[in-house]
């Protein structure tokens, strides 16, 4: 009995000496993307919102390197040794209210000269300050000469000049065992018609969920990979929506844009005449934007033609890139970054708490003050909202589809802007 009350007692006294002690043997640490560093005040501010106020001494890693705070740049992942149950005496969190939950990001297609990457997070940091993460699903761009084209080679290019369409000719035959003949359409296998199914079906599932438009009246084929668009729009800016929703989907080789803008009758691609067919481009048909694989090269003419037969001329405005990854990007190269998701904006980190969003222009209201963005939601430009490109003031009337922008409103369901930072426009990129 009394060898019982003794365990009884040592055992009480044991969890009341467990509760005094620090809770230092719960070690974890906090890791992040930074946002920016007040190393005078020793305080480090994530993308996520935490906030971590530093002591003299403590020690910080990024890569499994150590460095000073002072050295620390935005868009690097720091990594701070810390405790789960109280702070240490080198790490005091500033804010211990837990992280505000991020608001959802729409994917962006953005264009711009990289200025840090982490290849292990899969995070490129612009020189115009914001910040991408990349996903499965993301594409990355990088320019290259025509002469370095090789046929095979999967390109995009910005405003290149259509010069000639010559398709392939018949279908191959399939010879089976008995010695029949079996003709596939445009060359196809059965697992390519059912990959064409499912993509004619993820394209046409995106154009229903486009928020302001009629992309629901196109129509949508696919062969081989190669996606073909037709049907009516009302405005030359949803034409390119189109493009743009259908060249996202997995599996999209190229697209044949066939889709009419209703008043106009133009089209953004000449239509097949037929097997073998070669027809000229309409007059006045230039600055297509066009992806596809390298058939063949003639670099004395600068042309290229796609395996699909489009026939495709550089100019000095134009611009060809090819797919790259995360890793081999380097600080200074130009790139075209599809699919990411805004992870930051480090020149909008002075702003304090404004919301903020990438996007691209699809179209102005000039009339309302109004700027449609490519995820579907509008933005007022009032006189108090600064719109500039760096230092340059800009108005609304200057404001292009297909421009890049940084938007800043007061909060995430304010319509009207407080600052639009354009980033990139078609126009100064073909200077």
């Amino acid at each position: 009995m009394t060898s019982r009350i003794i365990r009884f007692a040592l055992g009480v006294a044991a969890l009341a000496l467990a509760a005094t002690l620090p809770a230092s043997a719960q070690s974890v640490e906090t890791r992040g993307v930074v946002q920016r560093v007040d190393a005078a005040a020793g305080i480090v501010y994530f993308t996520d919102g935490r906030t971590v106020r530093l002591e003299p001494g403590t020690r910080l890693t990024v890569d499994g390197r150590a460095v000073a705070l002072a050295d620390i740049q935005p868009g690097w992942t720091l990594v701070v040794p810390g405790v789960a149950a109280a702070p240490s005496p080198n790490v005091v969190v500033a804010a211990p209210a837990p992280p505000p939950a991020r608001t959802p990001r729409t994917p962006v297609d953005v264009t711009g000269t990289v200025a840090r990457v982490d290849s292990a997070a899969g995070t490129i940091v612009l020189e115009d300050g914001r910040v991408l993460q990349t996903t499965g699903r993301t594409t990355i761009w990088q320019p290259v000469g025509v002469t370095e084209l090789k046929p095979g080679a999967s390109i995009y290019m910005r405003n290149a000049d259509p010069v000639d369409f010559q398709p392939g000719g018949a279908p191959p035959v399939a010879r089976f065992q008995d010695g029949t003949k079996a003709s596939f359409a445009g060359g196809r296998t059965i697992g390519q018609i059912i990959d064409d199914a499912a993509i004619v079906a993820e394209v046409k599932t995106k154009l229903t969920a486009e928020k302001l438009s009629n992309l629901t009246k196109i129509d949508v084929k696919s062969e081989g990979g190669v996606v073909t668009l037709g049907g009516t729009v009302d405005s030359v800016d949803r034409r390119a929506r189109a493009v743009q929703i259908a060249s996202s989907v997995n599996g999209v080789k190229t697209v044949l844009n066939n889709i009419e803008v209703s008043g106009t009758g133009s089209t953004a691609s000449t239509p097949t005449t037929g097997p073998g067919a070669s027809t000229p481009p309409a007059p006045g048909a230039s600055g297509v934007e066009v992806t596809g694989t390298v058939a063949s090269v003639d670099s004395a003419t600068r042309t290229i033609t796609l395996q699909d037969g489009r026939v495709l001329k550089a100019t000095d405005q134009t611009v060809v890139w090819q797919p790259t990854s995360v890793g081999a990007l380097r600080p200074g190269a130009q790139v075209l970054v599809r699919g990411a998701t805004p992870a930051g904006n480090q020149a909008g980190a002075s702003s304090g708490a404004r919301h903020w969003r990438m996007a691209t222009v699809s179209r102005v209201d000039h009339s309302a003050n109004e700027v449609v963005l490519s995820d579907g939601t509008t933005v007022k430009v009032t006189s108090a909202t600064r719109v500039h490109r760096g230092a340059d003031r800009l108005g609304i009337e200057q404001l292009e589809p297909g421009s890049e922008v940084v938007v800043y409103t007061p909060s995430a369901s304010a319509t009207e802007a407080t600052e639009v930072a354009v980033v990139w426009t078609p126009t100064a990129s073909a200077k």
